[in-house]
């Protein structure tokens, strides 16, 4: 197969590197003709880079020719900085390996480890996922609150049926770092499962119920989930795994709107535990990674701050 060459780049190679260390030519004069070098300013580049050196007696001179279609003109002084600072490397030590050579500028090397690297921030170390919601609903509940596929509920009903929930749960003995799991498709009603959990004290364990079964039964048996939440078309997935029993939230809905739908205290703080996800794992079998409220309100309020 023959590739179609590509014109704008030279076929052999896209940078020169010209060192020019020949003694200075004097002028000439040849009885009433002379001659002598004139600088010469291209308007096109030859290559996509073309570094010139030139050594004089007055010192060695730098010229960088460059395509404007490939290169910035910032990227071009960047690079003629780290040229700089592998020459003076040199200078100071003609023994120095290559990858011994920090081609950062002083500038650079600022800004990488202070600029950059500026990670301390300021967010609220006693709050909880529960707190940061009642916040943001305080005074507003008739305000959306979840969006999904054209369905939208607003705080006042999130609240009130994830509250609903939490007692239905707690009296089945969710509590604090008590595991949950949760297996229903992306929803309303997930947002009310795992609201509810959490409302409870317990904490969720999402499960994507296109999982393998073999997989499912790991991560239900490995967190030992006390209860599963999920719905009716998911019953025959979960039965033989959830050894503490399912809560449907269409088959037991009306048990559930039959309980209290005020707030419950149940004295989570920051290091309780939100959530457990079970990744893949290096060796194939699915690891959970505990994740405590303090770490989501962190990753919150550090990024959009929005609940």
């Amino acid at each position: 197969m023959v590739k179609e060459r590509n014109r704008s780049r030279s076929p052999l190679f896209q940078v020169m590197f010209t060192l020019l260390n020949t003694d200075d030519v004097p002028d000439l004069s040849l009885e009433k003709l002379s001659w002598s070098m004139e600088p010469y300013a291209a308007d096109t580049s030859k290559f996509d880079i073309t570094c010139q050196i030139e050594e004089s007696s007055s010192g060695i001179r730098v010229e960088i020719e460059y395509c404007t279609d490939v290169f910035r003109t910032k990227t071009i002084d960047r690079m003629i900085g780290h040229y700089m600072e592998v020459l003076t490397a040199v200078i100071a030590d003609a023994d120095i390996r290559i990858e011994d050579i920090d081609l950062l500028t002083s500038g650079e090397r600022e800004l990488l480890l202070k600029a950059f690297d500026h990670t301390e921030s300021k967010y609220p170390r006693d709050k909880t996922i529960l707190d940061l919601i009642t916040e943001k609903a305080e005074g507003r509940w008739g305000a959306v609150a979840v969006v999904y596929e054209g369905q939208r509920m607003s705080y006042g009903e999130l609240n009130r049926r994830s509250n609903q929930l939490a007692h239905y749960l707690r009296d089945k003995g969710v509590g604090p770092e008590v595991l949950v799991g949760i297996c229903m498709d992306r929803s309303v009603e997930m947002i009310v499962g795992i609201l509810g959990i959490l409302k409870a004290g317990g904490a969720y364990v999402p499960i994507d119920p296109a999982y393998p079964l073999d997989r499912i039964g790991f991560m239900l048996k490995d967190s030992k989930a006390a209860l599963v939440v999920s719905v009716e078309s998911y019953a025959g997935l979960l039965g033989g795994y959830a050894e503490g029993g399912l809560v449907l939230l269409d088959r037991d809905r009306e048990v559930i709107r039959s309980c209290g739908a005020e707030n419950i205290e149940v004295g989570l703080k920051p290091a309780h535990l939100a959530y457990v996800i079970y990744t893949s794992g290096t060796t194939g079998r699915p690891k959970g990674v505990m994740v405590e409220h303090g770490n989501v309100v962190k990753v919150i309020k550090n990024g959009s701050g929005a609940i």
